[in-house]
């Protein structure tokens, strides 16, 4: 038994542990040098385990270097793609102190990190610190001697593939690219990553590949790279199935290899014919890119396919470097050194931060760096973990055979192979990139039939042999889904990092794309100055891996890592453990209660590391005897930011394993010969993962690591013994490492003796001095905000503070119907700031009003006091697609929200007509959409996160605290800040909507079956027409309705029915009608008039559910029992009948909007206990004036009183307290909530006040006078 690792005979756990909880149809030419047979190309053979050297010392203290690439020695560094030489830092000894406190100086080691978190692992007590170094300051490498030596980069893409090289002595040391390509007179930047094969060979490649005519017996291959994305490697049931399959007998890795190899030999050809002389290449550095989002697995992978290929080999006889020589780099990475060098054309300086966004074919990759030092010595460091996703251009070409496929899905004729590939080469080469968006939308995109068969279809825009296509059904299917999770992963990228973003450069082929280019303008230049493409785009990344290479040293000083890597151990017993994991403790053999299944940190999520940094832990290996030597070490990564004590406390994937056996360590001999005087010994060793270096196979081979135990210099004799293990671990992930989320870093070393106890010493690292004043506010962060000294609480509030001077600092809602001017604006960001504001108010005796984007027609969200905007709190921050629900912070808009989910292919089951206002504005006003199987929006609500009015935060369900949660989910905003929501939400769905119009007297006739016949009815009145305009949306998995078609294909009508006659023109009447009332009738038989036909549409749910609001308006709805609404319709039609024979009568703004929803059980819901109708009245105001609205609303109100309604919470009414009571039974219960959780009236402003307490608050406080 030992405190680390398991025996070695005893089996582990593999992969992931949960724990608890268009072409052309000619036959290509002969190919001359292509058809070659497979086996001379490359072994067919498993991948063979390289041999590792020995590390040599490369750096030592006093200050001299290897030189570059020095044969018989390894250059790869920890990172294992740098190239650059590694420090070598003598081991101390157990008992060296590791820190002298009275130096004045840290300690060798060292580490970036950042500052002041809770979540440092030193701080749990008991948890094993986190062993990490760095290497000595102020070192010097000297200049390499070989500065003529070839650097060639190889950037391999899903679609396109490109070599660029450079020398000292080439060109004055620019990068030069390939240009010449087979099969192309013209000059291309680069190849197709297309291979053609057939008779056991390749017969073509690069564009003659794409261009090849099919045969029997022969494939095309095409965007192989995605095979080794991450999901597909762990799940081949994860491979996308739109891809085309791979021919028999091969896997992926086959074709990288075969495709690489037919490149490597023309890039040798070129570059020899283009320099006029016979290029070294095999002593070249070859550098290869890699997508970002690429684990350890995928990234071996590709470079044992690049080895097999032949891009690096022996240089010559005991040239055992010769691998070495092969570096890999991610995408973005090359392609920030790229930007980096084009300073003077973004105007970027030191200091500055810029995120890289490489859109390619197949992937989208991102990285934010800040640029490091002079720039004359420029070098750049990473801010945060990098991302990507598979989201590139290649996936517009996929949709756009999906949509044409669906289009033409009743005439196979045109859905053939060779069909669909010319339609994608059409798309591929005129419109893909061209297409400029919704300026685009009223356009008709036209693209040939190869077959001439079945020419015409009009009702799917088959006319004359071309296939027309909407340019709005292109944006929708096409464009529209793929930008959208661009914009997410740029959006998500962002938000790690906590400093001013100075530049987004967008890089790649998809960067050409016009639409991609303006979207991401629309959506960051507000928050980022420079948004560009730089000087050669397409190629960045291909050039930036050249410049790399060319640099001779590292451009990028730092790097962050996604994950945390950890070891599963044994530890002596501590107090925590006994109350916690009782049932883990075991007495050892010598006496000693060891706690099982504990884990202790290497790496944790976040840290910095920088170029040549050591990362150490020391551990211990208890044996009974001499042959008690082995033990079995298994390493895990983990994604979450928690930082966990035991294996059940979240979920790790097992990176890799390996047998140690100390047997060979003269320290164990010693041990070992030594009388046994407690039952066993133990033996010291210390992890170090200085020189990193994966051998991994793949597939089904299983993993294997290469290990060295070497003896620890100044091992101290007698009782305590010690053993360095120099662990090769997995490259890719290690060098992948993220930011610490701590301050200052820890070492730590065990002292043993002969009976067994361990004492673990501490010394902590000293904190940069950059990161001291963000340390000092980080711990007083610490503190609660009741601790906060006043002074101080308003210097945290200063940010989020909007000064009087600004126009936000004054509120209006959206109707410009009600305005107020509150004491004070804040605008947090966060939670924490969120408590300090109720911290102020709770001292200063205030009352705060929650707000959102202001869309409720009524003073409910007005204040004199403090107001809280959430617009900023607008995150999504929980996706359960297999549960169905997410967590959304309550800021959030419903437009947002929308966008987000169409990511997660998810969708809110009902929406109303609007979709401007806030997660939380439409649950705590209990706001609806329209079916009556559909309940209030507020019923879809799982679970709440409330910052209560003493500033303690507690969650609510309906099983949780379930008073609260049901006062919360229709609460006006009484109860507290509503920081988080759990939504119930359903797979994306589209609907189709029938409208048709009909008389009233019809519609009251048909009332029920109307109302029963789709999932989701609603109706538009025009009484002076005496019309009903009806609404049936069921859902549907159809593209687009033929109305949608038709109106695409006459664009100029459209714009000239929908835009000026239905909006200006009308806009115009209605403000002629202010000073002629008798003009609304005449409006209101023009609008029927311009909806009178019947349409069909199909669309996205939210946007079917959704209607343009044009005007500001005064609005009122009540909530009719469904049983009472058809005798409140015909008492309300009599009633404007009436008012329309009076010459000064009561002219209404038409429509008059039916709506229905489902009974609930919400207290103070207008549908507690009943279905419901909602009718809703408006008065629209032309260009902002005002119009005549309080006798027509006040004359309807006394019409739904009578017929038992209930006021919509949002807009305004004049019912008390006491009316309330006798529509709700359960309004004492809520207020009885609102007294306990809120006993000072903190979240109660005058609305509140008035209606819920029966306070003299006059309803016309915050209206405009003329109002």
């Amino acid at each position: 038994m030992g405190c680390c690792g398991e025996p070695a005979d005893k089996p582990t756990p593999q992969t992931v542990t949960k724990l608890k909880s268009g072409t052309v149809t000619e036959q290509p030419a002969s190919h001359p040098g292509l058809e070659k047979q497979f086996q001379q190309q490359y072994p067919q053979a498993t991948f063979q385990q390289p041999t590792i050297p020995s590390p040599p010392p490369v750096l030592t203290y006093n200050g001299t270097a290897a030189p570059w690439g020095q044969p018989g020695q390894d250059t790869t560094d920890q990172l294992g793609r740098y190239g650059t030489t590694l420090p070598h830092v003598n081991p101390q000894p157990y008992n060296a102190p590791i820190f002298n406190p009275g130096s004045g100086q840290g300690p060798i080691n060292e580490q970036l990190a950042r500052p002041g978190s809770i979540h440092h692992p030193s701080t749990i007590s008991g948890s094993p610190p986190i062993m990490m170094s760095s290497p000595p300051r102020a070192q010097t490498i000297s200049p390499p001697p070989d500065e003529g030596k070839m650097s060639v980069s190889i950037d391999f893409g899903t679609t396109f593939s490109g070599v660029a090289y450079g020398s000292a002595r080439i060109a004055g040391g620019q990068v030069q690219q390939i240009l010449h390509w087979p099969g192309s007179p013209e000059t291309f930047r680069k190849a197709r990553t297309s291979t053609f094969f057939g008779l056991a060979r390749i017969l073509a490649w690069g564009l003659e590949a794409k261009n090849a005519s099919p045969m029997p017996g022969t494939t095309r291959c095409e965007w192989f790279k995605l095979f080794l994305e991450p999901r597909a490697l762990r799940d081949q049931s994860a491979i996308d199935p739109r891809l085309p399959l791979l021919p028999p007998g091969k896997m992926a890795i086959d074709l990288i290899v075969d495709f690489l190899s037919c490149l490597w030999e023309h890039a040798k050809d070129q570059i020899t014919r283009e320099i006029g002389a016979v290029a070294d290449l095999t002593s070249a550095d070859v550098w290869l890119t890699v997508p970002a989002a690429w684990d350890g697995k995928g990234c071996e992978m590709m470079r044992e396919a690049a080895i097999h290929a032949g891009l690096v080999q022996s240089a010559h006889a005991g040239d055992t470097n010769w691998r070495g020589r092969l570096h890999i780099i991610t995408e973005p990475e090359a392609a920030a050194v790229h930007c980096a060098q084009l300073t003077d054309l973004h105007h970027l300086k030191p200091s500055q931060n810029f995120v890289v966004v490489d859109a390619g074919g197949g992937t989208v990759d991102l990285a934010v760096y800040k640029i490091i030092g002079q720039m004359a010595h420029l070098e750049i460091g990473e801010m945060c973990a990098r991302s990507g996703a598979n989201c590139g251009s290649l996936f517009l070409d996929l949709r756009f055979r999906e949509l044409v496929m669906a289009l033409l899905a009743e005439h196979p004729a045109h859905l053939d192979q060779a069909s669909l590939a010319y339609f994608m080469h059409s798309f591929s080469e005129t419109e893909k990139l061209a297409y400029r968006g919704i300026s685009d939308d009223q356009n008709m995109f036209h693209f040939e039939c190869f077959n001439v068969i079945d020419p015409d279809d009009p009702s799917v825009g088959l006319i004359n042999g071309q296939l027309s296509i909407p340019g709005s059904l292109l944006r929708r299917e096409v464009y529209d889904p793929v930008v959208a999770e661009v914009l997410q992963l740029i959006e998500e990228q962002i938000r790690k990092v906590d400093q001013r973003m100075d530049a987004l450069l967008l890089v790649g082929g998809f960067a050409g794309s016009a639409y991609l280019k303006q979207r991401i303008e629309e959506r960051f230049s507000s928050r980022i100055q420079v948004i560009a493409r730089p000087t050669d785009a397409d190629t960045a990344t291909l050039r930036g891996a050249a410049r790399y290479g060319l640099a001779r040293r590292p451009l990028v000083a730092s790097i962050i890592a996604p994950k945390s890597y950890i070891m599963k151990v044994k530890l002596p017993a501590e107090q925590e453990d006994w109350l916690k994991r009782p049932a883990y403790i075991k007495t050892n053999d010598a006496g000693v209660p060891i706690c099982e299944n504990r884990l202790q940190y290497l790496v944790s999520k976040g840290a910095i590391l920088r170029k040549g940094q050591r990362m150490t832990t020391k551990f211990c290996k208890y044996s009974q005897a001499s042959h008690d030597s082995t033990f079995v070490a298994t390493l895990y990564t983990s994604d979450t930011d928690k930082i966990m004590r035991y294996t059940d406390e979240g979920e790790t994937t097992e990176l890799c394993k390996w047998t140690v056996d100390l047997s060979s360590l003269p320290t164990f001999q010693q041990n070992a010969a030594l009388p046994q005087t407690g039952g066993g010994f133990y033996t010291g060793c210390r992890a170090d993962a200085s020189r990193i270096r994966t051998w991994a196979g793949a597939g089904q081979r299983g993993v294997s690591r290469a290990l060295a135990l070497v003896p620890a210099r100044g091992a101290n004799g007698g009782n305590k013994r010690q053993a360095a293990l120099i662990l090769i671990l997995d490259k890719q992930n290690i060098r992948n490492l993220p930011r610490s989320r701590f301050s200052g870093a820890v070492r730590a070393y065990w002292a043993i003796n002969r009976a067994g106890v361990i004492y673990t010493h501490l010394g902590v690292a000293e904190t940069y001095k950059a990161q001291k004043k963000q340390s000092a506010m980080a711990s007083q962060l610490t503190a609660t905000p009741r601790e906060i000294p006043l002074k101080n609480l308003y210097s945290l509030l200063q940010p989020i503070t909007l000064p009087s001077s600004s126009p936000r600092a004054k509120f209006s809602n959206w109707g410009k119907s009600f305005y107020c001017t509150p004491l004070g604006v804040f605008e947090p960001e966060n939670d924490f700031q969120c408590e300090l504001v109720i911290e102020l108010a709770r001292r200063e005796g205030k009352s705060v009003r929650v707000v959102g984007v202001g869309h409720s027609p009524s003073d409910l969200a007005c204040t004199t006091d403090y107001m809280l905007r959430t617009t900023k709190l607008n995150r999504l921050l929980e996706v359960n697609i297999e549960k169905r629900y997410i967590v959304a912070q309550g800021g959030i808009t419903l437009h947002e929200l929308h966008t987000q989910l169409d990511i997660y292919g998810l969708a809110m089951m009902n929406v109303g007509s609007i979709s401007d206002q806030t997660l939380a504005g439409i649950v705590t006003t209990a706001t609806h959409g329209s079916g009556i199987d559909y309940g209030v929006m507020s019923t879809h609500v799982i679970g709440l996160t409330l910052l209560l009015a003493d500033g303690s935060r507690t969650f609510c369900s309906r099983n949780e605290h379930p008073d609260l949660f049901t006062a919360t989910i229709c609460g006006l905003g009484a109860t507290g800040v509503i920081l988080s929501i759990q939504l119930a939400v359903e797979p994306a769905f589209r609907l189709k909507e029938i409208q048709e119009s009909i008389p009233f007297d019809d519609f009251i006739h048909r009332f029920d079956k109307l109302v029963h016949c789709a999932q989701h009815v609603r109706f538009w009145w025009f009484p002076a027409s005496d019309t009903v305009r009806c609404s049936y949306s069921d859902r549907s998995k159809e593209l687009y309705g033929v109305d949608q078609l038709l109106q695409a294909k006459n664009p100029a009508g459209s714009w000239w029915w929908q835009t000026f006659m239905g909006h200006h023109l009308t806009q115009l009447f209605l403000f002629v009608a202010r000073y002629f009332l008798f003009l609304n009738i005449w409006i209101s038989h023009y609008t029927c008039w311009l909806i009178k036909s019947p349409t069909v549409g199909v669309d996205d749910g939210h946007k079917i559910f959704n209607v343009d609001c044009r005007y500001p308006q005064h609005t009122t709805e009540w909530a009719i029992p469904f049983d009472r609404t058809t005798s409140c319709l015909r008492e309300l039609r009599k009633w404007l009948e009436q008012e329309s024979q009076d010459p000064n009568g009561i002219r209404p703004h038409v429509p008059i909007e039916i709506r229905f929803s489902a009974a609930d059980d919400i207290w103070l819901s207008p549908s507690y206990g009943q279905r419901t109708c909602w009718i809703g009245l408006v008065q629209y105001k032309p260009y902002g004036f005002n119009v005549p609205y309080r006798r027509y609303f006040t004359g309807y109100e006394s019409i739904a009183v009578r017929h038992h309604g209930r006021p919509h919470w949002a807009k305004a009414h004049h019912l008390q307290p006491e009316q309330l009571r006798e529509l709700y039974p359960r309004f004492d219960d809520f207020r009885q909530v609102l007294e306990k959780v809120d006993p000072k009236a903190m979240f109660r402003n005058e609305y509140i006040q008035r209606h819920i307490f029966g306070h003299p608050v006059s309803e016309r406080t915050f209206k405009l006078r003329r109002e």
